[in-house]
């Protein structure tokens, strides 16, 4: 990430506009989930208001470095930082470009990983993975499609590993939610807490139709809108709604 580096004369004025823009995406999300946890509905700005003073009465936060009574001492120790940095900039801009750089963290949407269009090639990957405690040909291999992670979910290769080894990852990798994609069958499997389903799969033939348990033997394709679909109802928390028959089950 490039950050340009300017000389600035610092004012109370410019530090307190750069205080607030460098907030203001914080103040957004944070003033968001008021917004849906709490059911309180969000404001609009009034005349001459600005986003950010609308959003600080909405947290119920003031606005203190904007009242003329703010302590001078802890302005002064503020313009001084901003003093010491032009002067760093001015001797080596590359580097003070790196050092904020730093201070700037990258945020991403969540996401599911990434699958390979053919799903022979998962199969031939994963369906000779053997157990990492008896190296015996792992039963029922599932894929994580959170982290990763190759779990069986019916662990009977040998007596070392857990019975319920996918609820007990999904309790470690999502608090309780997890997908499988299961590499016997390519169905999706969706742990929900003491909870599972066998979901649609996301692999389909040329026919646009699903092989559960890969009876018929025919290619299967990735289809990205089923992938996109599910990638959504985990991202937005949705599956309990689109999943109706989630069963109980005995993680223990």
């Amino acid at each position: 990430m490039d950050v340009e580096i300017t000389s600035t004369v610092w004012t109370r004025g410019s530090i307190l506009n750069e205080v607030e823009q460098g907030s203001m995406n914080f103040i957004q999300i944070a003033s968001l989930l008021q917004h849906y946890l709490y059911r309180v509905d969000l404001p609009a700005s009034k005349e001459g208001e600005s986003e950010f003073d609308t959003l600080l009465s909405y947290l119920k936060l003031t606005n203190v470095v904007r009242n003329d009574d703010v302590n001078t001492s802890d302005l002064a120790t503020i313009l001084k930082w901003c003093t010491e940095l032009d002067n760093v900039a001015i001797r080596s801009v590359s580097q003070t470009q790196q050092l904020l750089a730093l201070n700037h963290a990258n945020y991403s949407v969540p996401h599911l990983i990434q699958l390979p269009h053919d799903f022979s090639k998962l199969f031939q990957h994963y369906s000779k993975q053997k157990c990492n405690l008896c190296y015996a040909a792992l039963k029922s291999p599932a894929l994580c499609l959170v982290c990763g992670n190759l779990i069986s979910l019916n662990a009977t290769c040998c007596k070392l590993r857990p019975k319920n080894e996918g609820g007990l990852h999904a309790s470690v990798c999502g608090s309780g939610t997890a997908i499988y994609l299961s590499i016997d069958s390519s169905n999706i499997m969706i742990y929900r807490g003491n909870r599972s389903c066998t979901w649609s799969s996301v692999y389909l033939d040329h026919y646009g139709e699903e092989d559960s348990g890969l009876k018929r033997g025919k290619p299967l394709i990735l289809n990205e809108a089923r992938y996109s679909f599910l990638e959504n109802l985990w991202r937005n928390h949705t599956l309990d709604h689109n999943c109706k028959r989630l069963i109980q089950m005995n993680l223990y």
